[in-house]
């Protein structure tokens, strides 16, 4: 009885919950060795010993022979950045006084989309890295969880440039100003490993504000 229950919670948890069934099967192997009257008691300092020398060997062996991508995160976030500043000149080319589009047109006719695409795909491949970095062993320039957070500020400042683009509000296209441009380029280099001399602007705005707080989060790491 104990075999066969041990052995449905290890088979009824092997994709739901990974603790739960490591420990099933452990809890399987041990009923298997004491029906067959093997003397758990007698081996189990033995056991244990061996258990801990062969994950002591798979760690040593993932640390030495795992394949590690390039530490490319800041080139990532780099080319985010430049994607975003793109498509917010591409959306400030139409100025706050341009005419709402044409009846039946698609919202960001023209080179927004293609600059909207960039921006998501730079956004995707930011994702991706970031998420194979943090199961990496090793340290990065910029960590996964410090890369994630920017990432997000740049994505929170692409929302005045997609408003304009999606809806034909432009309301909001004052806040893309030459100010906010200068402070994306001085954050997309210190993404790249270039530290401005000058000290960012203070000011606030809902374009902005979000690079400013990435500016902050950088210097807060030392980068």
């Amino acid at each position: 009885l104990l075999v066969g229950l041990t052995a449905l919670v290890a088979c009824a948890f092997v994709t739901a919950n990974y603790a739960i069934c490591t420990a099933g099967v452990t809890a399987f192997v041990i009923s298997v060795f004491t029906a067959a009257g093997d003397p758990i008691e007698e081996t189990a300092i033995l056991r244990l010993s061996l258990t801990v020398a062969g994950a002591a060997v798979c760690a040593l062996a993932v640390l030495l022979w795992r394949p590690r991508s390039g530490d490319t995160l800041g080139d990532r976030l780099a080319a985010q950045g430049r994607s975003l500043r793109t498509y917010a000149e591409v959306i400030m080319a139409g100025g706050p006084d341009a005419p709402p589009a044409p009846a039946g047109a698609t919202p960001g006719d023209g080179a927004a989309p293609a600059a909207r695409e960039a921006l998501i795909r730079a956004r995707l491949a930011t994702l991706a890295d970031i998420e194979t970095a943090s199961v990496e062993l090793g340290r990065h320039r910029i960590a996964p969880s410090l890369a994630h957070d920017l990432a997000h500020d740049l994505v929170v400042a692409s929302a005045i440039p997609a408003v304009a683009d999606l809806t034909g509000d432009r309301g909001l296209v004052p806040e893309l100003d030459d100010a906010a441009l200068a402070e994306l380029d001085r954050l997309t280099a210190r993404f790249g490993g270039t530290i401005p001399a000058d000290a960012p602007a203070s000011r606030e705005g809902a374009f902005i504000g979000p690079i400013l707080r990435a500016h902050a989060r950088l210097g807060r790491s030392g980068g």
